[in-house]
């Protein structure tokens, strides 16, 4: 018997699991919550969260909540609908105890308790964890702190940048939902003296120097897409890899059809691929180091 689920969430990596629960069969969409319209781009435009664009074209009439706050007009819409369910994935609101009633999942894209909060996909690339993983746990009050009833993981291989980690682990959540919806389940207490914390990434987070060649890898794979990663200047840098290569902080080594290399301070050196300077269309970095009659020996800044 398919379960009947209220699905509550709004970003991208929500929707890849929203699309998997429903194509996979199992699930009826009784309701969507998700965040209301917002302005986006340079002309201020409402955009739609990709859940509700996703349920909207599936033609079925399925109800749409998008309140400003969540409220106790919201839990009695959910109570009224009388789910089996509510997967609750990335919503981006604080849920009042009186949700916590109902049997509600919550999947979150850590190996809990590590990385409560709203950057966990990133801080697992920036601390350069050895398994990736999502953990689902009951919803309780607090932060991220519910029972766990299943998690999925893989071993970092030290080259899945954000965007595609995101996806990987959404089509993973999907998998465990669905073993859980199927299976009687033994709720694991999580250990909170263990339990680290991570906040909205801002844009200041992507600058970076060349100090530590290391550490502007991991940012450029844990901020791909946004905020990106960019020099003091507001040179942006994209395609960074190690290069076993020594010389000046901030030195061009080499210049070819490959890149730039450039030499860090921590004794190795990052391969740059692609360069955006401000305002301008992004170029390969040999085309760029031309342009700005970049040598061997210059300084990248």
């Amino acid at each position: 018997m398919k379960k009947r689920i209220v699905f509550m969430g709004t970003p991208e990596f929500a929707c890849i699991v929203l699309k998997g629960l429903i194509e996979s069969g199992e699930i009826e969409l009784l309701a969507l919550f998700c965040q209301p319209d917002r302005p986006f781009g340079r002309k201020k435009e409402l955009k739609a969260p990709e859940t509700k664009s996703y349920v909207e074209n599936l033609g079925k009439n399925i109800p749409i909540f998008q309140p400003e706050s969540f409220d106790e007009t919201c839990v009695r819409e959910i109570k009224n609908l009388k789910a089996d369910m509510v997967v609750v994935v990335a919503y981006g609101q604080i849920l009042p105890e009186s949700l916590l009633d109902l049997d509600c999942i919550n999947l979150h894209a850590s190996l809990l308790p590590k990385y409560r909060g709203a950057s966990p996909i990133q801080e697992m690339i920036l601390n350069d964890e050895e398994f990736f993983g999502i953990s689902a746990m009951r919803v309780r009050k607090g932060l991220d702190c519910g029972e766990i009833l299943g998690i999925r993981a893989f071993r970092n291989d030290d080259e899945i940048l954000l965007l595609d980690l995101s996806k990987k682990l959404a089509s993973m959540g999907v998998e465990l939902l669905l073993d859980i919806f199927k299976a009687r389940i033994c709720l694991l207490p999580q250990m909170h003296a263990m339990a680290s914390f991570c906040k909205k990434v801002k844009k200041q987070e992507g600058l970076v120097s060349f100090s530590d060649a290391k550490k502007m890898v991991l940012k450029a794979r844990a901020y791909d897409g946004w905020p990106g990663v960019f020099l003091d200047s507001g040179l942006k840098l994209f395609d960074i890899k190690l290069e076993a290569k020594r010389g000046e902080a901030g030195k061009i080594l080499e210049i070819d059809e490959l890149g730039i290399v450039v030499a860090c301070a921590c004794g190795q050196a990052v391969r740059i691929g692609q360069i955006q300077a401000p305002g301008k269309q992004v170029l390969n970095a040999h085309i760029y180091a031309h342009g700005q009659n970049l040598k061997i020996g210059h300084t990248l800044q």
